[in-house]
């Protein structure tokens, strides 16, 4: 199959009050993130990490829960909150079974 040429990084927020947008392979869910720039980012190899990501490690980046806020949308795809480890959960896509996020207990 003819792949997709790759698509231009958009240069990175200057203002204080950027937002980052992201959501589920389907788009039923969609979240958004307000921080300038990413000033952390974090990969992980260990074996659930690769099976969810279905990729030789998942990277993802670390902000505040006040920082984050779900886009209302498609119903049919509600993330839901699983307990995916002995230390913290992750929001999933119920429709297409995406991950989203991992919040670690405590957190």
């Amino acid at each position: 199959p003819k792949h997709a040429p790759p698509r231009r990084m958009p240069a990175l927020p200057n203002s204080s009050s950027a937002f980052w947008y992201g959501g589920c392979a389907c788009g039923a869910c969609r979240y958004k993130v307000a921080v300038p720039r990413p000033t952390e980012l974090q990969h992980c190899y260990c074996h659930l990490c690769r099976e969810l990501s279905g990729g030789p490690f998942m990277t993802w980046m670390p902000f505040h829960n006040r920082q984050f806020e779900w886009i209302p949308g498609n119903p049919s795809g509600t993330p839901r909150l699983v307990r995916t480890t002995p230390f913290g959960c992750r929001h999933i896509c119920s429709n297409c079974q995406s991950v989203l996020t991992i919040i670690y207990d405590g957190q």
